[in-house]
């Protein structure tokens, strides 16, 4: 199941293809238009948000300007996160969306894999400008797990719990969410696309600014060996799938206390 979803506008079919083929392995569910027209339909019409938005400076029928315009100044979408395709020859078109409230942009030709790492960034920041402030006293669990609805069971459990959670699906994404939030335990699967949760661990705990992290580490591998491995690396506990949830709560406590 898709943890995101993305509106891509664009005429270009084998950029469009390719993005939507790059997307859908980075966990993101794709709506694919070719016009702006098509694509203020998926928007008005559709009783859904896009979470990101990538949109070509060259559509048909209604303009990157006229097609940004309507989202800014409509109450449920001017806070989507949009990320433009420029070749920069409509200099003023391309000013004008900035205007409007659009923060990033990527000249082309682009390669899809920096698209689609030019769109996570972009959500990262938006997420970021959401997160809760500083006051917010909940002490925060990282959850690296590429089994979504695990990794949301985990998130309800846990939030129920009293504590802030955050979710990335694979190492890559799992080490720079730790990065952004520094939280106070992290629950880290051992089998990770990108980075494995081996890799994962040993990075931070090599890593002065985050070797105090508790890490527990999560895996279906009942193995001796693998238990042994991620204890060498630093991890702080080990837990096997399936886990009963009071039984992770109460290691979460022993390691960093009650929410």
């Amino acid at each position: 199941m898709a943890d995101k979803s993305v509106l891509i506008i664009s005429d270009n079919y084998e950029l469009g293809e390719e993005l939507k083929t790059k997307f859908s392995v980075d966990n993101f569910e794709v709506t694919l238009c070719g016009d702006g027209k098509r694509g203020l339909y998926e928007v008005m019409t559709a009783e859904r948000t896009f979470d990101a938005v990538v949109i070509d400076d060259k559509i048909l029928i209604v303009s990157m300007v006229e097609f940004v315009r309507r989202l800014k100044t409509n109450e449920r979408t001017k806070g989507w996160p949009i990320l433009i395709l420029s070749d920069e020859t409509e200099r003023d078109a391309l000013l004008e969306a900035m205007t409007l409230g659009v923060t990033k942009y990527i000249k082309k030709p682009a390669a899809a894999d920096i698209i689609v790492y030019m769109t996570r960034q972009l959500l990262a920041e938006f997420q970021a400008k959401q997160a809760p402030a500083e006051t917010d006293n909940r002490k925060k669990i990282v959850v690296v797990d590429d089994e979504v609805p695990i990794a949301r069971m985990l998130k309800i459990r846990l939030e129920a719990n009293g504590y802030s959670v955050f979710m990335a699906h694979d190492g890559k994404a799992g080490l720079e969410l730790v990065h952004k939030v520094n939280p106070n335990l992290i629950l880290l699967d051992l089998v990770l696309p990108v980075i494995d949760g081996f890799k994962v661990c040993r990075m931070l705990k090599f890593d002065n600014n985050y070797k105090k992290i508790p890490i527990v580490m999560l895996t279906a591998r009942s193995a001796e060996e693998s238990r042994n491995l991620g204890q060498q690396l630093g991890a702080d506990a080990y837990m096997t799938k399936p886990f009963e949830p009071d039984q992770l709560l109460k290691k979460i406590e022993e390691l960093i206390g009650k929410a």
